[in-house]
Protein backbone atom coordinates (compact mmCIF):
# COMPACT_ATOMS: atom_id res chain seq x y z
CA UNK A 1 0.00 0.00 0.00
CA UNK A 2 1.75 3.65 -1.24
CA UNK A 3 -0.52 5.78 0.67
CA UNK A 4 0.69 8.86 2.77
CA UNK A 5 0.24 7.88 6.55
CA UNK A 6 -0.86 10.81 7.16
CA UNK A 7 -3.71 10.80 4.84
CA UNK A 8 -6.16 8.71 6.54
CA UNK A 9 -5.45 10.83 9.93
CA UNK A 10 -6.33 14.07 7.23
CA UNK A 11 -9.25 12.65 6.32
CA UNK A 12 -10.65 11.73 9.68
CA UNK A 13 -10.38 15.23 11.15
CA UNK A 14 -13.69 17.32 11.15
CA UNK A 15 -11.73 20.12 9.98
CA UNK A 16 -8.72 21.19 8.64
CA UNK A 17 -6.13 22.41 11.23
CA UNK A 18 -5.51 26.30 10.91
CA UNK A 19 -1.98 27.25 9.43
CA UNK A 20 0.94 28.34 11.15
CA UNK A 21 0.85 32.10 12.41
CA UNK A 22 4.23 33.36 11.42
CA UNK A 23 6.23 36.28 12.55
CA UNK A 24 5.94 39.48 10.09
CA UNK A 25 3.71 42.23 9.46
CA UNK A 26 0.12 42.76 10.19
CA UNK A 27 -2.12 45.27 10.15
CA UNK A 28 -3.88 45.97 13.67
CA UNK A 29 -7.78 47.34 13.67
CA UNK A 30 -10.69 47.42 16.44
CA UNK A 31 -13.58 46.40 16.22
CA UNK A 32 -15.23 47.88 19.27
CA UNK A 33 -12.98 46.86 22.73
CA UNK A 34 -11.51 43.75 20.91
CA UNK A 35 -8.13 44.24 19.11
CA UNK A 36 -7.17 42.27 16.05
CA UNK A 37 -4.59 41.88 13.52
CA UNK A 38 -4.09 40.26 9.79
CA UNK A 39 -1.23 39.25 7.83
CA UNK A 40 -0.26 42.55 5.53
CA UNK A 41 0.34 40.09 2.59
CA UNK A 42 -3.35 40.05 2.54
CA UNK A 43 -4.35 43.58 2.26
CA UNK A 44 -4.57 45.24 -0.92
CA UNK A 45 -6.66 48.57 0.67
CA UNK A 46 -7.48 50.07 3.08
CA UNK A 47 -10.47 52.93 2.47
CA UNK A 48 -13.23 55.34 4.35
CA UNK A 49 -17.06 54.19 3.93
CA UNK A 50 -18.88 54.36 0.59
CA UNK A 51 -22.31 53.55 -0.72
CA UNK A 52 -23.35 50.26 -0.28
CA UNK A 53 -25.24 47.89 -2.69
CA UNK A 54 -27.36 45.89 -0.72
CA UNK A 55 -27.31 41.80 -2.11
CA UNK A 56 -30.60 40.37 -1.79
CA UNK A 57 -30.08 36.72 -0.71
CA UNK A 58 -26.85 36.91 1.50
CA UNK A 59 -26.01 35.68 4.61
CA UNK A 60 -26.65 38.15 7.25
CA UNK A 61 -22.50 39.50 7.63
CA UNK A 62 -22.29 40.48 4.33
CA UNK A 63 -23.77 44.09 3.99
CA UNK A 64 -23.64 44.44 0.00
CA UNK A 65 -21.36 45.43 -2.43
CA UNK A 66 -19.15 48.10 -2.72
CA UNK A 67 -16.80 49.43 -5.85
CA UNK A 68 -13.76 50.61 -4.44
CA UNK A 69 -12.11 52.12 -8.04
CA UNK A 70 -14.51 50.66 -9.98
CA UNK A 71 -14.88 47.27 -9.29
CA UNK A 72 -17.91 45.65 -7.02
CA UNK A 73 -16.59 43.40 -4.70
CA UNK A 74 -18.73 41.90 -1.08
CA UNK A 75 -18.13 43.82 2.05
CA UNK A 76 -18.47 41.77 5.07
CA UNK A 77 -19.59 43.81 8.35
CA UNK A 78 -16.58 42.09 10.92
CA UNK A 79 -18.29 42.45 13.97
CA UNK A 80 -21.60 40.67 12.61
CA UNK A 81 -19.07 37.77 10.71
CA UNK A 82 -17.26 37.37 14.30
CA UNK A 83 -20.79 37.18 16.32
CA UNK A 84 -19.46 40.39 18.00
CA UNK A 85 -22.00 43.66 19.03
CA UNK A 86 -23.61 45.81 16.49
CA UNK A 87 -22.13 49.08 16.92
CA UNK A 88 -23.07 52.33 15.11
CA UNK A 89 -20.81 53.76 12.42
CA UNK A 90 -18.45 56.74 13.27
CA UNK A 91 -15.67 58.71 11.53
CA UNK A 92 -13.32 56.56 12.29
CA UNK A 93 -15.11 53.33 10.41
CA UNK A 94 -13.65 52.13 7.40
CA UNK A 95 -13.17 49.25 4.75
CA UNK A 96 -10.03 46.97 4.72
CA UNK A 97 -9.97 45.45 0.88
CA UNK A 98 -8.54 42.00 1.35
CA UNK A 99 -7.53 39.15 -0.80
CA UNK A 100 -7.62 35.54 -0.23
CA UNK A 101 -7.65 32.41 -1.76
CA UNK A 102 -11.19 30.94 -2.30
CA UNK A 103 -11.98 27.57 -4.44
CA UNK A 104 -9.00 27.90 -6.20
CA UNK A 105 -8.80 31.77 -6.99
CA UNK A 106 -8.24 35.07 -5.57
CA UNK A 107 -11.12 36.46 -3.80
CA UNK A 108 -11.12 40.27 -3.07
CA UNK A 109 -13.14 41.19 -0.02
CA UNK A 110 -13.80 44.24 1.76
CA UNK A 111 -13.84 44.26 5.59
CA UNK A 112 -16.27 47.16 7.87
CA UNK A 113 -14.56 47.71 10.94
CA UNK A 114 -14.53 50.23 13.93
CA UNK A 115 -10.80 51.61 13.46
CA UNK A 116 -7.73 50.37 11.59
CA UNK A 117 -4.69 51.05 14.13
CA UNK A 118 -1.26 50.84 12.16
CA UNK A 119 0.95 48.29 10.62
CA UNK A 120 3.29 46.21 13.62
CA UNK A 121 5.88 43.69 13.36
CA UNK A 122 5.65 40.67 15.25
CA UNK A 123 7.76 38.43 16.06
CA UNK A 124 7.55 35.09 15.69
CA UNK A 125 8.17 34.16 19.29
CA UNK A 126 5.47 36.77 20.31
CA UNK A 127 2.98 34.87 18.33
CA UNK A 128 1.37 32.23 20.81
CA UNK A 129 -1.78 29.46 20.08
CA UNK A 130 -5.27 30.75 20.17
CA UNK A 131 -6.96 30.76 23.60
CA UNK A 132 -8.79 27.75 24.73
CA UNK A 133 -11.69 29.69 26.05
CA UNK A 134 -12.30 32.97 27.14
CA UNK A 135 -12.34 34.95 23.98
CA UNK A 136 -14.77 37.23 22.49
CA UNK A 137 -14.51 35.78 18.74
CA UNK A 138 -15.02 32.03 17.93
CA UNK A 139 -11.15 29.95 18.18
CA UNK A 140 -12.18 28.83 14.59
CA UNK A 141 -11.77 32.15 13.71
CA UNK A 142 -8.42 32.85 15.73
CA UNK A 143 -5.13 32.08 14.11
CA UNK A 144 -2.64 33.34 17.08
CA UNK A 145 -2.99 35.95 20.13
CA UNK A 146 0.06 38.00 20.81
CA UNK A 147 0.37 41.31 23.29
CA UNK A 148 1.93 44.11 21.40
CA UNK A 149 3.27 46.92 23.67
CA UNK A 150 0.71 45.84 26.47
CA UNK A 151 -2.55 45.50 24.27
CA UNK A 152 -3.64 42.02 24.06
CA UNK A 153 -4.43 41.06 19.98
CA UNK A 154 -6.47 38.44 18.36
CA UNK A 155 -4.75 37.46 15.00
CA UNK A 156 -8.07 36.04 12.43
CA UNK A 157 -7.34 33.54 9.97
CA UNK A 158 -8.95 35.84 7.58
CA UNK A 159 -9.33 33.21 4.91
CA UNK A 160 -11.36 30.71 7.59
CA UNK A 161 -13.40 33.96 8.24
CA UNK A 162 -14.45 34.46 4.91
CA UNK A 163 -15.39 30.81 4.18
CA UNK A 164 -18.50 31.00 3.52
CA UNK A 165 -19.44 27.64 5.27
CA UNK A 166 -18.16 27.92 8.11
CA UNK A 167 -19.54 27.85 11.69
CA UNK A 168 -21.24 30.92 12.49
CA UNK A 169 -24.23 32.84 10.89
Amino acid sequence: MNENPGAARARTRASPSPPAARGGQYLTFALGTVECAIGILNVQDIVGMMPVTLRSGAPGFIKGNITPRGNAIPLVDLRARLALPPQEETENTCIIVVQTLGHGRTVTTGLLVDLVREVSEIPEEQLLSPPDTGAPIDGDFILARANLGGTPLLVLDIERVLEPDCSRP
